[in-house]
């Protein structure tokens, strides 16, 4: 679970990803992009991106409504100060520092 700038409540499971807002619920899985159903960890940066880590496919980025991948295809922005650059791994979505 995580709360993002907004005050918006994610919710992830192993089925779905869920935005929780003046009462409703918006779910997320594979229509909405999500590569597969297994969820492992959630997190929101001060940008208001929210980062999903898979199991299986890795990390992946909802920014303004749209999921897209993140990883080794994309640019890390190595040297930017204004992200935070984010792991994923069997036990949740971690910092890395550097």
């Amino acid at each position: 679970m995580n709360q993002d700038n907004e005050g918006r409540l994610w919710i992830a499971t192993y089925q779905w990803l869920a935005r929780y807002q003046g009462g409703k619920f918006v779910i997320y899985g594979r229509k909405q992009g999500l590569p597969d159903d297994s969820i492992s960890a959630i997190g929101s940066d001060h940008s208001g991106t929210i980062w999903i880590g898979t199991r299986r496919s890795g990390l992946y980025r909802l920014r303004d409504g749209v999921i897209a991948p993140y990883g080794a295809q994309m640019s890390l922005g190595v040297g930017s100060t204004q992200s935070t650059k984010t792991a994923t791994t069997i036990s949740g979505l971690f910092p890395l520092m550097g």
